[in-house]
C-alpha cells in the first residue's frame, strides 16, 4: 500500500507537485528575463514527470491487466441494470479503474470493493469515492485480485482480456456461490452462456449450482 501524509497518498502529492511546478513555469515565462529561464526549467521537469508519469500508466496496464479504458454512461448503467444491484448486495470490481462502478453500486445501497494495481489510478479512485460521499460503502484495494478471495460477493464486475478470462472463470466458479452475478465487459467467458446482454459488450453470466 502507499503510504499517507497528513492523510494524503503520496501518488496524489506527487500529482499536486508535478501541477505546481507547471503553474509556477508559465508564471515565470509570463514574467520574462531570468526568471524566464527559470519558468523553463519548471515547465520541463513538469513535461518530464506527466510524461513519466503516462509510461508508468501504460507499463502496469501492459503488466498486470486489461488497459485503463473507463466504462461510458450508458454501459455502466447497464451492468447496473443487468446485475441487478440493490441494497444488501456485495459488489467486487476487479480492476476497478477510477472507481466509477464502485460509485454506482453504492449509490444504489450496495457496499462495493474493488481491486486496481496501478497506483496513479487507484489515488485518484480513492479520491473520486471521497468527493461522491460513498466513502463508507467502498473499500479500495492497490494490488492485484488474484490472491483475493470472492466468497461472500453476490456481484462481481470486471473487464480483463481475453487471454485472462479461462484463469478467472475457474476463480470464481471455484470462489462464488450458486446464483452470485457475474457481469463482463466487452470480453467474454468462452465456455459461458450469457444470461443477458445488452448488446453493447456488457455481459451478465449467473453462477450455477453445479460447479463441475
Amino acid at each position: 500500500m502507499s503510504a499517507d501524509v497528513f492523510g494524503l497518498n503520496k501518488n496524489t502529492i506527487v500529482a499536486a507537485a508535478v501541477s505546481c511546478a507547471a503553474v509556477f513555469g508559465v508564471a515565470a515565462l509570463m514574467r520574462g528575463g531570468t526568471a524566464s529561464a527559470i519558468g523553463w526549467a519548471a515547465v520541463i521537469v513538469a513535461a518530464s514527470a506527466a510524461a513519466a508519469i503516462l509510461a508508468f500508466t501504460i507499463v502496469f496496464s501492459v503488466l498486470f491487466g486489461a488497459p485503463y479504458l473507463p466504462t461510458d454512461r450508458r454501459n455502466l448503467a447497464s451492468m447496473m441494470e443487468l446485475a441487478a444491484v440493490k441494497p444488501g448486495d456485495r459488489v467486487a470490481d476487479l480492476g476497478s479503474g477510477d472507481g466509477r462502478i464502485l460509485i454506482a453500486a453504492a449509490k444504489l445501497g450496495a457496499t462495493a470493493e474493488g481491486w486496481e494495481v496501478n497506483p496513479l489510478i487507484w489515488a485518484w479512485s480513492l479520491w473520486r469515492v471521497r468527493r461522491a460521499g460513498v466513502g463508507k460503502s467502498v473499500r479500495l484495494h492497490l494490488g492485484s485480485y488474484w490472491g483475493a478471495p470472492m466468497s461472500g460477493f453476490s456481484v462481481v464486475t470486471l473487464f480483463l482480456i481475453q487471454s485472462k478470462m479461462p484463469r478467472m472463470a475457474r476463480k470464481l466458479r471455484q470462489e462464488l456461490a450458486a446464483g452470485s452475478r457475474v457481469v463482463s465487459y466487452v470480453f467474454k467467458f468462452s465456455e459461458w452462456e450469457p444470461a443477458a446482454t445488452n448488446g453493447h459488450g456488457v455481459r451478465l453470466y449467473v453462477m450455477p449450482g453445479d460447479r463441475k
